[in-house]
């Protein structure tokens, strides 16, 4: 059986930049997803708390990616960061693998985020670790 992560890896990243700059990513996003991407907006009010932002990205299932979601947690008025990466579907154990939760971030950043993120001249810091919302 595969080693399943019992948190997230210290895989993550950081997007940084002006506050109009990460609102009109979020946007970009979210109105150009591909069809096997949805913005949660369900997923996001379960996670808000007063004066919190939250972005919840989910993925199909696919021949090499699980049924997940990608959770972004605003952090101050200049910078998103990755809270977690979560199966949507029952695993025996709840967990990911760390090369199913790899895949899905690569490619939420590399055809998700990063087109959109050059375009508007934020940054993307991949070494930032995943933040730890308790």
């Amino acid at each position: 059986m595969p080693d399943r992560l019992s948190r997230a890896p210290y895989d993550g990243f950081r997007i940084s930049g002006p506050p109009d700059q990460l609102d009109a990513l979020m946007q970009r996003i979210s109105a150009a997803l591909p069809a096997d991407w949805t913005r949660r907006g369900d997923l996001e009010a379960r996670l808000a708390r007063p004066n919190e932002t939250w972005f919840c990205f989910a993925c199909d299932a696919a021949a090499d990616r699980i049924h997940a979601f990608v959770s972004l947690h605003a952090s101050g008025a200049d910078s998103i960061v990755l809270a977690n990466i979560t199966p949507l579907v029952a695993i025996s154990d709840g967990r990911l693998t760390q090369l199913e939760y790899d895949r899905i971030l690569d490619e939420f950043l590399e055809c998700l985020v990063s087109p959109h993120a050059n375009e508007l001249g934020v940054t993307i810091d991949r070494d930032f670790g995943p933040l730890r919302v308790q």
